[in-house]
């Protein structure tokens, strides 16, 4: 593991968090924590952080309090060091605890039924992740609708009303808009089965829709000069580096999600073809590429002087016992120690694999790929989803203005006669 300084761990633990879609509040209490304990280093004469700094931190802090005689405010400072320490140790952050399906919650009654038979057909089409996050948000609606000794078979417009001022009382604004967009996809669901007593889909998308406005937030992007400085500055004379070079390639050349990357078997690699073939984990769209030479090379250099001599199916591993599979927050990590080498400012913007694929669509479209060839690399089903990356492109957004036509003076003189 990696020997840094409390401000190099800050810095990844930071982009996690962003990359972890946390509040600027939230972020901003994480890095008070950490003020207090930059002092309390300095005091010390401490350069490298530990676990047992941290811990040795908190005990002085709380004077010697146990975890469980710490107040809320106390347990989350406990949480902001706690979090340095995961970096440090494991390469991820451990997350917390607080999904309701995760905790023992079920659709376990007749009632959850229709639930069930929901979820297994989402299991079909989207990732694990994604199901999860339907069970989670859709439990709220089966505790109301249990709650209410009402079922989907009596459920109406007026009950989903309700339901939405239940929420609008209970939860928090972003909170609510992540239920009600899964909501709007069971309901769709519904509405094909003939489950609810009136299947007129249209009735219940003009109910269910999100009413807060928010503004998207563009992409985070990186300049090719900026990626490939992040590229040159990887040590690849260790092995942890050879593998960090060969999985920052994929993300950058290829635009492959993190979840893909970490992912990928021997089985993907086609070399007698020179192309890789991977099934995304988001979407379950089967995606071919040609297999560069850059990226190649990159990969057997590390499977033949980096990777640990263990059967594992899976490409990239660890590089320390136990030897297991490689983490998506641990790539994260690792991509941000090298673009904190190579000197590249990551300051308000995002980092991780996911910002190299943003950074790979903004690029190509800056040198006129098609955009039909960019959803292809992508991965994308359509051309619609490659559009979100349009946004940050200036150049073809003046190529979308249209100029304002000539209107004579007398065009008006008899408008309101």
């Amino acid at each position: 593991m990696y020997k840094l300084k409390l401000s190099e761990v800050m810095e990844c633990v930071e982009v996690h968090l962003r990359n972890s879609n946390y509040s600027r509040t939230s972020i901003f209490r994480y890095k008070h924590t950490w003020k207090m304990l930059s002092s309390y280093m300095e005091e010390n004469k401490l350069d490298f952080y530990s676990r047992e700094i941290g811990n040795s931190f908190l005990k002085e802090y709380h004077r010697g309090k146990e975890y469980h005689q710490l107040n809320k405010t106390q347990k989350g400072e406990a949480r902001h060091i706690g979090v340095l320490s995961d970096m440090i140790d494991r390469g991820r952050i451990r997350e917390k605890r607080c999904r309701l399906y995760l905790e023992g919650k079920s659709y376990c009654d007749e009632l959850g039924v229709p639930f069930e038979s929901f979820f297994h057909h989402q299991s079909q089409i989207r990732a694990p992740k994604s199901v999860a996050s339907y069970k989670e948000r859709l439990y709220h609606f089966y505790l109301f609708l249990s709650e209410s000794n009402k079922t989907l078979e009596t459920f109406t417009a007026s009950d989903a009303v309700s339901y939405l001022e239940h929420l609008r009382k209970t939860k928090s604004p972003s909170y609510i808009d992540a239920i009600i967009n899964s909501t709007r996809i069971f309901f769709r669901f519904l509405c094909q089965r003939e489950v609810l007593p009136d299947n007129r889909e249209y009735i219940w998308m003009n109910l269910l829709k999100v009413r807060r406005v928010r503004n998207r937030h563009l992409p985070d992007i990186y300049t090719s000069q900026e990626v490939e400085t992040i590229i040159a500055s990887i040590d690849r004379t260790n092995p942890c580096g050879k593998r960090d070079y060969a999985m920052i390639l994929l993300a950058a050349r290829y635009g492959l999600r993190s979840s893909d990357i970490v992912g990928l078997r021997f089985c993907n690699l086609d070399w007698e073809h020179n192309r890789i073939c991977v099934v995304q984990q988001k979407t379950g769209r089967k995606v071919t590429l040609p297999l560069s030479e850059e990226v190649g090379y990159a990969v057997i250099d590390y499977v033949k002087h980096g990777r640990p001599n263990i059967d594992s199916p899976f490409v990239f591993i660890k590089s320390t016992p136990p030897f297991g599979t490689f983490s998506e927050s641990s790539l994260s990590y690792h991509i941000a120690i090298w673009m904190r080498k190579a000197g590249v400012k990551i300051e308000g913007r995002k980092g991780g694999a996911h910002a190299f694929r943003h950074s790979l669509a903004t690029n190509l479209l800056g040198v006129n790929q098609p955009m039909p060839v960019i959803s292809e690399i992508l991965g994308h089903s359509s051309c619609e989803s490659t559009s979100h990356y349009i946004r940050v492109n200036i150049d073809m957004l003046r190529q979308c203005a249209l100029d304002v036509p000539f209107v004579s003076s007398s065009f008006y003189d008899n408008l309101y006669d």
